[in-house]
């Protein structure tokens, strides 16, 4: 149900305005307390990305799937005028999904850059890194970098992902998670 007088639609340009809003709106609260960060939830687990990474949130849509790619990276979609490859950020991570994502968060990293399924975004929080417990032994991912850490003093636990890592080794990610 729709309220009287709230768009249900926004053009491409009303979307990059509110999102340059928010990044710099980020940027602001940028506390001596942490840095902020975005909270993912995928497959029941909230993972932290850092908000400077991050260049928006979208909807969901099917990606069109291509051949002979790892099963982590499912196709590609068109946002914001281009094409752009879809990660699972569960299959990269080795979760099961029983559900499909409702969400792209698109992040880059130098050149790279991607659109994360993800099941919700949760908030914007400020987190210390230098206070951030190891992730050993939590997430196979953790082995290779992919989970940095957990969120101090945070329930339920928040995990950092370094998004860097996730999109420069995508194919050593999808050998241990098959090994």
């Amino acid at each position: 149900m729709v309220k009287e007088g709230v768009k249900s639609r926004f053009s491409e340009e009303e979307r990059l305005r509110f999102w340059t809003e928010m990044e710099a709106r980020a940027e602001k609260i940028r506390e001596p307390d942490g840095d902020p960060h975005l909270i993912a939830r995928v497959g029941g687990a909230n993972f932290a990305i850092d908000a400077t990474g991050s260049l928006g949130v979208l909807p969901w849509v099917e990606p069109t799937p291509l051949p002979f790619l790892p099963r982590h990276l499912r196709g590609v979609t068109f946002l914001r005028g281009r094409i752009i490859s879809v990660t699972s950020l569960a299959a990269l991570l080795g979760m099961e999904r029983n559900t499909p994502p409702n969400y792209y968060v698109l992040v880059r990293s130098g050149e790279l850059e991607t659109a994360l399924e993800v099941d919700s975004v949760e908030a914007v929080i400020p987190i210390d890194l230098n206070r951030v417990d190891g992730a050993e032994g939590i997430w196979r991912g953790a082995r290779i970098g992919l989970v940095t850490g957990q969120a101090p003093e945070r329930v339920p636990p928040i995990y950092m992902l370094d998004i860097e890592r996730c999109l420069t080794q995508r194919a050593a990610a999808e050998n241990l998670l098959e090994g």
